[in-house]
């Protein structure tokens, strides 16, 4: 088997286009057998897939597979405080991503390797794509 670099690969038949919930059923070359599916461990099942044939895109559709989503809650509280008719001081806390909700970035893509072999990282995820929770504190002068 050549190689199949970018390619879209092929559904298997009867095969789930977007397989992240449930648990994988396991093939040859990979061992997810039992794994749960939308996990960090293990986003998609790679099993559902096959390698096109060299030189042909594969039947699966173009972006047809979900990532992660993302949800997080960002959150202000301001007081102002008058210190002269015309001036005040405002304190300020801002909380981003207050409930620390992990964002994961995207899983790896490729099923196999570029010689066409099953590839480990299939379907794992090693990153994330926002930052923890942070929170500010500030103290502005209005005048």
């Amino acid at each position: 088997m050549g190689r199949n670099n970018g390619q879209r690969p092929n559904l298997i038949p009867g095969g789930n286009n977007n397989p992240i919930e449930g648990v994988s059923a396991g093939c040859e070359g990979f061992d997810t057998a039992g794994q749960k599916l939308g996990t960090p461990e293990l986003y998609y099942d790679p099993c559902q897939f096959e390698p096109s044939v060299h030189g042909f895109f594969g039947n699966l559709g173009k972006t047809t597979m979900t990532s992660p989503g993302i949800a997080k809650f960002d959150f202000s509280i301001f007081k102002n405080i008058n210190v002269t008719e015309n001036n005040r001081v405002q304190f300020r806390a801002e909380f981003f991503n207050l409930f620390n909700r992990p964002i994961f970035g995207y899983p790896d893509k490729s099923p196999w390797s570029s010689r066409g072999r099953p590839d480990g990282n299939a379907g794992k995820i090693s990153s994330t794509r926002d930052t923890a929770r942070q929170i500010q504190f500030g103290l502005k002068f209005l005048f």
